[in-house]
């Protein structure tokens, strides 16, 4: 008989006991051999959580030969395993991306998840905030870690890791991935019109991320978020059995339009993927390599210069496979573009502070028939900067003029904090 830490037992004719002792001592045995398991594993997971802040790990690299048109990635320096109660994120910062707005957007997510030193005078986050019936918080969740993964030039690469060996926040593990390993998409799969290149990382996420790594939150860096991260994660288990991206509708008809034109359709006003969820196990499954690769050739029959890169391709698979999506409500990526009508989306940003929470009608808004702003993705050309910043005292919905204000002055006031802030206290 074999027991589960892999230890067999053996019977002979010579050599048999009483049927009762034989059992005792199994029993017995196996208590024994499972208590050592127990501490042998104990012991590994204590030593890799020593390994948190270690010095970045070998390289290891990892071939994916599913079909010739798979290419090879490499998964670089890794920091330490990751745990299985972490959220996963991943972000791509490479080429044409600012590191600033990247740091800006970790420290927003670490407050609102209570990693942050609420009690040192120089972490008070001075915002403006329409209503001030506040109370403390007393406790934040804290049972899973959170786990980066990064996609970067070996530039940046050294830049962030320069800033982690000094910033060392908490609850926090890093996996980079170097972007210069990537191959690009054939060209006769995405052209673009201005032989500029074409946001394609969203695509690869399940080829890039290693396989024991089963879901993750995929985000722009040009995000802020109004709400502990943990509650947008929980929204996998909403997912049916078949769905593996979740994503907000576009709160304008621009994409829609545009893919109109090109004889495409989408469902609704087609989804936004600066925010998306994706339940990579089942992607793997139902090879998603192989499938979106399809559909970029597909799609370049008809429409040969696909400028939007990866966001074309989701809303063109999404379309034709709609029990692939799961709808999320659109306070979780509100987009500062165009012209949205307020009427699909009346969202407020009624600041949220991670330590307090409002005592009284604490859905006031939803009794108005208003949504609160969770996630805020400023897309625009303009200057987010205001010159003069007036919080909305008003209950009605924001226009995108007030969005992209307050959008601004809760990105400064992370910006300006320290990262002493976002570090465990001794």
């Amino acid at each position: 008989m074999q027991n589960t830490c892999g230890h067999t037992f053996t019977e002979t004719e010579n050599m048999r006991l009483p049927k009762r002792w034989r059992q005792s001592l199994i029993f017995a045995a196996t208590l024994i051999a499972l208590y050592l398991c127990a501490g042998l594993i104990y012991g590994q997971k204590s030593s890799q959580r020593n390994l948190l802040w270690n010095n970045v790990a070998s390289a290891v690299n990892r071939a994916h030969q599913e079909s010739p048109n798979e290419r090879n990635f490499t998964n670089a320096n890794v920091i330490r395993e990751t745990g299985t109660d972490s959220i996963h994120l991943a972000l791509s910062v490479s080429k044409g991306t600012k590191i600033e707005p990247f740091y800006t957007l970790l420290k927003n997510i670490l407050y609102y998840r209570g990693r942050f030193s609420f009690n040192r005078s120089e972490c008070q986050i001075k915002i403006q905030t329409i209503r001030n019936d506040l109370c403390p918080i007393t406790e934040f969740p804290s049972n899973d870690s959170l786990c980066l993964h990064l996609l970067v030039s070996n530039r940046i690469r050294e830049i962030i890791s320069a800033t982690f060996d000094t910033w060392k926040p908490e609850d926090v593990q890093i996996i980079f991935y170097d972007s210069e390993d990537f191959e690009k998409p054939d060209e006769e799969e995405i052209n673009n019109d201005r032989g500029e290149e074409v946001k394609m990382t969203n695509l690869l996420w399940p080829e890039i991320i290693q396989s024991s790594v089963t879901k993750v939150i995929v985000l722009d860096t040009d995000m802020l978020l109004n709400q502990n991260i943990a509650n947008l994660w929980e929204m996998f288990t909403h997912f049916g059995r078949n769905q593996f991206i979740g994503g907000v509708f576009e709160q304008t008809t621009y994409l829609k339009r545009l893919m109109e034109d090109h004889d495409f359709r989408t469902l609704n006003t087609g989804i936004n993927t600066g925010m998306l969820l994706l339940d990579l196990e089942k992607m793997r499954a139902v090879k998603w390599s192989k499938l979106w690769r399809k559909a970029a050739k597909e799609m370049s029959t008809q429409w040969n210069k696909l400028i939007f890169g990866d966001q074309i391709i989701f809303n063109y698979i999404i379309y034709n496979n709609p029990a692939y999506f799961h709808e999320i409500s659109c306070e979780w990526n509100y987009v500062t573009f165009g012209h949205p009508n307020q009427a699909d989306c009346p969202i407020v940003w009624m600041i949220q502070h991670a330590h307090k929470q409002y005592c009284s009608l604490s859905d006031w808004y939803r009794f108005k028939g208003l949504l609160l702003a969770r996630l805020v993705h400023h897309v625009s050309d303009e200057s987010p900067y205001p010159e003069v910043f007036s919080p909305v005292t008003s209950v009605r919905p924001f226009t995108v003029k007030e969005m992209k204000q307050t959008f601004q002055e809760v990105y400064s006031a992370f910006q300006r904090l320290n990262y002493r802030c976002f570090t465990r206290e001794p």
